[in-house]
């Protein structure tokens, strides 16, 4: 008898993790089960329990891997030279622009409470993909986070940077 023949018995892909759980810890004794035709009885009768404890495993370890479906961020696009933009908002050599935004994003990425809020700074940003760009040190970089010495520890985008800054 193989592992799928032992759930014949459920919708094909149903398999509820207690019922696994509980299967393993019942294949010494399935006495209890009356039915000679249960699922958990068939198996337990023709599996011993290292080879369900390893089937069990690499189940829930096959279940909990990131699927090769997962949504990769979207690149950054630059429209003209100079002007880098995510799916929210358009950036230039002085920060996050309203304006820009507007004309290569539409009116409803430029309807962005971000522009309605005073006290933000619009020269420090990191785009939807991770990369943060900075007017004043007129750079880009892999990642927004401070290193131990008080500094920027993302490495440099050339990329991002020759787009936004031509540099």
């Amino acid at each position: 008898m193989t592992l799928p023949d032992a759930y014949s018995c459920w919708p094909e892909g149903t398999l509820v993790l207690a019922l696994a759980v509980k299967l393993e810890s019942e294949v010494d004794d399935p006495s209890h089960i009356v039915d000679p035709m249960h699922p958990i009885r068939r198996l337990s009768q023709r599996m011993n329990k290292p080879y369900l404890s390893i089937s069990l495993s690499l189940l829930l370890a096959a279940s909990v891997m990131p699927t090769a479906h997962a949504k990769q961020p979207a690149a950054n696009q630059s429209p003209t030279p100079g002007v880098l933009c995510d799916r929210y908002v358009c950036a230039d050599d002085k920060g996050i622009s309203h304006e820009l935004t507007e004309k290569y994003l539409g009116k409803k990425a430029a309807a962005n409470t971000l522009f309605a809020m005073p006290d933000v700074d619009l020269t420090e940003f990191t785009f939807a993909n991770g990369i943060f760009c900075d007017v004043k040190e007129r750079l880009c970089r892999e990642d927004r986070y401070y290193g131990a010495n008080g500094k920027r520890s993302g490495a440099i985008s050339k990329k991002y940077t020759k787009l936004l800054f031509g540099e």
